[in-house]
């Protein structure tokens, strides 16, 4: 009579030490994570998004800056196509003359301005934000 008391016992005992340890992991998860908006600035209230989210788009004013940015594209997400696009994969590269800036990134919802197209922050933009929906504004 004796053993399956100290077998019931040490059972519940681990049951309650499993349940312990759980709590205590799942309370430590979201306890000191904030929620960082990401990289670059929001984009203006109102602005219609140049991109489907989850895409980038690399702007440049002026064709030297073209290399870089093409280069960090395919490092990144490889060729744009219209498949990676559609599903919000895609890093697309093109030029605008009337640019008031040398380079900018954009999403749906963010914003970087650059001066070259090889700024480490660019890549820093492009790696967090490819693939990401837009945080709530």
């Amino acid at each position: 009579m004796r053993r399956p008391l100290l077998a019931l016992g040490a059972l519940v005992l681990a049951i309650a030490a499993v349940v312990a340890a759980s709590q205590f992991f799942n309370s430590k998860d979201d306890a000191t994570v904030t929620r960082s908006a990401g990289p670059g600035v929001p984009r203006p209230a109102g602005d219609t998004p140049a991109v489907v989210d989850g895409n980038v788009l690399l702007l440049h004013r002026r064709r030297d800056a073209a290399g870089p940015l093409r280069a960090l594209a395919d490092r990144v997400a490889g060729p744009a196509n219209a498949k990676l696009a559609a599903a919000g994969q895609a890093v697309i590269v093109r030029h605008d003359a009337g640019l008031a800036v040398p380079v900018a990134a954009l999403t749906a919802a963010r914003r970087l301005d650059a001066q070259r197209g090889d700024d480490p922050a660019l890549a820093q933009f492009v790696e967090y934000w490819l693939g990401r929906r837009a945080l709530p504004r």
